[in-house]
């Protein structure tokens, strides 16, 4: 009779059991593909014009020319999940802080499309950091919730005269050729490149490249503008303003010296016009 219990408590566990394992498999891979699908995910993007104003008169002792530019790189957090220690870097898609160089001694390319700049070392890029150099490069984000983004203000300088023959740069007033070569040939204007690329605990993600190119042009002058009421420029509630933060310009008499019909930005085959603030 105990025997016959046992024979009977084994034949009806099987039907319960194996269901109950199927449905604790089933739950477990439920379970796992929940977790793969909650990540964050770190996206890159940059923000930034292609065209680089050099002042078609940078040879002349009068010129007033400008040498900055400002990039935006863009960090979001696309997945569902919040990511940590995110950071933010430019540069070359490595070193934070040191821009892709073309030299211009060594590819055949470089003399055949710069003629004027062959053989007369490299060019680059300068990162602006202020005090803490290029070190400013790497920017610590912190953490992006989900669909949270974040903006970082990067500056840099760019050359507007070629080289000495020796390789040392110039500066304006050029005692050299400018970097856009001939005056009415914008296939010789030097063009440069750029990475901004990001991380987090979840791994590195590497931004678009972004290519700018050096033009000849007439540089706006900041005195065209004027104040209203005189002496106050912005609208703000404090008297500092960070960058990031939203301004509102109370300036009159805006006459920003457009740049005029010469550059096809959008491929269209008809000269745009252009407007720098």
């Amino acid at each position: 009779m105990p025997h016959t219990n046992q024979t009977t408590i084994r034949s009806l566990s099987l039907p319960i059991i194996i269901p109950l394992l199927f449905l604790l498999g089933l739950g477990f891979l439920l379970i796992q593909a929940q977790q793969a699908q909650a990540a964050g995910v770190l996206s890159v993007s940059i923000n930034a014009g292609y065209n680089l104003v050099v002042d078609s008169n940078v040879q002349s002792p009068s010129t007033f020319a400008p040498r900055a530019a400002t990039i935006i790189g863009r960090f979001c957090n696309t997945g569902d999940t919040a990511l940590t220690n995110v950071y933010g870097y430019i540069g070359d898609g490595t070193t934070p802080g040191t821009y892709p160089a073309r030299d211009s001694t060594s590819p055949s390319a470089f003399a055949t499309q710069y003629p004027h700049l062959a053989n007369t070392g490299s060019y680059a890029f300068t990162h602006v950091g202020g005090a803490v150099g290029t070190a400013d490069a790497s920017r610590f984000i912190g953490t992006l919730a989900s669909g949270q983004c974040s903006n970082q203000y990067w500056h840099m300088t760019y050359p507007a005269c070629a080289n000495t023959g020796a390789g040392n740069p110039v500066e304006p007033p050029c005692s050299t050729a400018p970097v856009w070569g001939a005056t009415n040939v914008d296939q010789d204007d030097l063009s440069l490149d750029l990475q901004i690329w990001g991380s987090s605990d979840d791994g590195s993600v590497l931004g678009d490249d972004w290519t700018m190119t050096m033009r000849n042009e007439i540089s706006a002058m900041a005195n065209k503008i004027q104040p209203n009421p005189a002496g106050e420029w912005f609208n703000t509630n404090t008297s500092t303003v960070y960058p990031g933060d939203v301004i509102t310009s109370n300036g009159i008499l805006y006459s920003l010296g457009n740049i005029r019909q010469g550059f096809d930005n959008d491929g269209d085959f008809t000269p745009d016009y252009n407007a720098w603030l």
